[in-house]
């Protein structure tokens, strides 16, 4: 389970003061909660209710675990705020009638978006966004590929030149070019900010999905219709990507 380190610093006081105010904010967005009862499993539901601290979800996310987590439990919740991703300690209250409610704790911190070593590497990548509405399974040979090359990369993501905007949160299918590296054929990203550039084209960052996240990202249907090969892309591949990195390309930066 994800812990709050002694050494990471609160958000400001100012932050945290309009957080405070805007709680209401969160209805209808997506959270991650993280507990020991389902460890390694992060379980994603929406908010459905703000009363002061205490933050309700929806009982049918989570694929069941919300059903499943039982009171009184310590969990972490991570959500975005205003670009920012939070972290804080809260408490499992479940209802009588079956609702599930978080008591939200007084430690919150931001999550660092960067928290691999980034590499200036150029690779010819290609990729293409998930239709994910659609009830078919994918064809890959139908979807829209582009070709372009990475601006940088690391063991979890990569930052990409791309002549189209993409909004925040689209899913990518993508292929790599770094099996020298260790990098699969194929693999899930998502978008995670997108800044446009002088020159019509825009900076796409993006965060690998891994094997053991992707039930955080996908519901069950969904996951039947994406290729298994775009997860093999699992937490042993990224710390052997993250070492070939490190023995490999000699000019990097820390994300």
């Amino acid at each position: 389970m994800t812990v709050l380190m002694k050494n990471e610093h609160d958000i400001s006081t100012e932050v945290y003061n309009a957080l405070m105010k805007n709680l209401n904010s969160l209805v209808g967005r997506n959270i991650l909660i993280q507990s020991e009862q389902f460890q390694g499993q992060p379980i994603k539901s929406k908010v459905v209710l703000v009363n002061n601290k205490t933050i309700s979800v929806d009982r049918s996310g989570g694929q069941g675990m919300i059903e499943e987590l039982l009171n009184n439990q310590d969990v972490i919740v991570q959500f975005e705020y205003k670009s920012q991703r939070i972290s804080v300690n809260a408490k499992v209250v479940r209802s009588l009638k079956g609702r599930c409610s978080l008591m939200l704790g007084d430690k919150f911190v931001p999550l660092s978006r960067r928290r691999h070593v980034r590499f200036d590497k150029k690779l010819v990548t290609r990729c293409a966004a998930l239709p994910l509405t659609s009830t078919n399974s994918l064809g890959l040979s139908r979807l829209r590929w582009l070709e372009t090359d990475t601006v940088n990369l690391s063991c979890g993501g990569a930052m990409l030149k791309l002549p189209s905007n993409l909004s925040k949160e689209t899913y990518l299918l993508i292929n790599l070019q770094g099996q020298y590296l260790g990098y699969p054929n194929l693999m899930i990203g998502q978008v995670r900010h997108c800044n446009s550039t002088d020159n019509f084209n825009y900076l796409i960052g993006v965060q690998f999905i891994t094997y053991e996240d992707k039930e955080a990202h996908f519901p069950s249907i969904t996951l039947k219709r994406l290729p298994s090969a775009a997860f093999e892309f699992d937490q042993n591949k990224m710390r052997l990507i993250d070492r070939n990195l490190k023995e490999n390309v000699s000019h990097n930066t820390q994300e």
